[in-house]
């Protein structure tokens, strides 16, 4: 399956958010759950957008626990409270918690009363980050 991934398969949004983030100069750690977060970057033509990858071979506990979130941040030298993080799943927004960062939700509609949401990525924008992320502070 990993040999199919191609450009294609980047979620609506991603890419134009990336490229505002980069622009901005602002730090992007991928947090994965998969060992696999490099190759499947690199098949994504994404990896110029990322300044650092933590996997689950990194760490000793995976989601829920926040282990993984707080090595990404680590890796790009922030502390967790510095960070947004943005997950699709449950144990991966109650990881976010735990590690101490912002998290936003994509799609898991049934937390909306809790955290920040949006129902897919094109509602991801630099703009939004930024309006949550003054929000929450």
């Amino acid at each position: 399956m990993i040999q199919t991934i191609t450009p294609d398969d980047v979620f609506p949004g991603i890419v134009a958010l990336l490229e505002e983030l980069k622009k901005a100069n602002i730090k992007v750690s991928l947090a994965s759950a998969s060992k696999n977060g490099s190759l499947l970057l690199a098949k994504m033509k994404l990896t110029r957008f990322f300044d650092a990858i933590a996997d689950p071979t990194m760490v000793q506990n995976g989601k829920p626990a926040p282990d993984i979130f707080l090595l990404a941040a680590k890796e790009i030298g922030l502390a967790p409270q510095e960070c947004i993080g943005i997950e699709d799943a449950k144990a991966g927004i109650k990881a976010i918690i735990a590690s101490g960062a912002f998290p936003i939700g994509v799609g898991i509609k049934e937390l909306e009363k809790e955290i920040s949401t949006v129902p897919d990525t094109t509602y991801l924008t630099i703009n939004y980050l930024k309006s949550k992320w003054q929000e929450h502070v």
